[in-house]
């Protein structure tokens, strides 16, 4: 890398976007019927039917384009308040609503960062999506989101598990690797659409652009920090808030209503159970497998953990002649790590694997992967959470 080429950073999306003037969250919603059933059907997955908005005093964080609130926006909120610090978002905010003709309720946009936001009367309910990771900055964050809801109120927020963010770990180390220095950051997203656009065209139902994608995620020096696990939400937030629902739905919970009167605790334990159980399903989204060993599932937890840490070192001292072999090895760990669990992942994991150790890597050879192509994991869980009352 040349001088002034940052690898890694935890600088923030934010200082990123700005200083590429971009706001890479789009969706393509040129069909919005079909944009408002998606976020219909997540919604109530979650437990918060469109019902739940009308009438509510509403709050987004980390807006971005603007084009989730739409659905929320529709569902005639008493107030919507969005906050929105990147001016590229700010102005795809105005042109998603100068153009929706249904009635709906005008969103209040506050051009600041969360630690700014000076509203203090509570949200029935606050969102947020796709923006929070593991610093402790981003904690605090957590914590101040759950100050925002009144009591019985909701917050939906997204986690990152290891697991679901292995293969976009892998890949973004294989974006490094094929960077050029010195090469212009529209000629670099040019080369990166090259390589993993055909990974994207295995997943139908993309509702971003290559390229938007590739700006966000593979040129993005913040994105490694964007992981966050279940258990890091529950420690920031759990003695205050219960999760209620999860997309993917993978928990049950099969005890009797009368049995929880007092409970505090336990309806979040028997989630993180679940999740234990489940790890392995969050590695590749085509795969639906039976519930596993907890003692297997928290080897291969670590394991995609310990290779986010390894992705993480070598982001910060990048050695282009170093970093495939090194970042390989760890990947040898997870496929240990995966062990019988399915075939096809292990396939997967181990052609990037041998991708990573070639001498001679190529953004032709990532292109026409044909086993590691279409691993994607659960990256992105939704959850919903309703605050206690004291």
């Amino acid at each position: 890398m040349t001088a002034g080429e940052t690898v890694y950073s935890d600088e923030g999306h934010l200082s990123y976007y700005t200083r590429h003037g971009v706001s890479p969250v789009r969706y393509e919603i040129g069909d919005l019927h079909a944009h408002f059933c998606r976020r219909d059907a997540l919604f109530r997955r979650l437990g918060v039917p469109p019902q739940a908005f009308r009438g509510s005093r509403v709050l987004e964080v980390a807006a971005g384009s603007g084009h989730n609130s739409l659905f929320v926006a529709a569902c005639r909120p008493a107030e919507l308040h969005l906050i929105e610090p990147n001016p590229a978002g700010r102005a795809d905010i105005a042109a998603a609503y100068a153009s929706l003709t249904l009635p709906h309720t005008a969103p209040r946009l506050h051009a600041v960062r969360l630690e700014e936001f000076t509203d203090q009367e509570p949200f029935d309910i606050v969102i947020c999506e796709n923006w929070l990771g593991w610093l402790p900055k981003d904690r605090a964050a957590i914590r101040q989101l759950s100050s925002l809801v009144v009591p019985g109120g909701i917050l939906v927020l997204t986690s990152f598990p290891a697991p679901g963010f292995l293969a976009n770990v892998v890949r973004k180390i294989m974006a490094d690797i094929l960077s050029v220095p010195g090469e212009p950051f529209e000629r670099r997203a040019d080369r990166m659409v090259a390589a993993f656009g055909p990974h994207l065209s295995t997943m139908p139902s993309m509702t971003r652009s290559h390229r938007d994608w590739v700006i966000d995620c593979m040129l993005n020096s913040h994105f490694l920090n964007v992981i966050l696990p279940v258990d890091v939400v529950l420690d920031e937030i759990g003695a205050d808030m219960d999760i209620t629902g999860s997309s993917p739905a993978f928990h049950h919970d099969w005890r009797w209503f009368k049995s929880l009167s007092g409970d505090r605790t336990g309806n979040n334990a028997l989630f993180q159970a679940s999740y234990l159980g489940n790890v392995h399903n969050f590695i590749d989204h085509r795969l639906v497998l039976p519930a596993r060993n907890a003692d297997a599932n928290r080897t291969l937890e670590q394991a995609c953990l310990d290779f986010h840490s390894t992705a993480i070192t070598i982001e910060r001292d990048f050695d282009p002649a170093v970093a495939g072999p090194q970042a390989a090895l760890a990947l040898v760990r997870v496929i240990a790590a995966v062990g019988e669990c399915h075939r096809t992942i292990a396939d997967a994991l181990a052609e990037a694997a041998e991708w990573l150790a070639a001498p001679c890597p190529s953004v032709e050879t990532v292109a026409t992967m044909r086993r590691f192509n279409g691993l994607f994991g659960r990256e992105c869980t939704h959850l919903s959470l309703v605050r206690r009352h004291s």
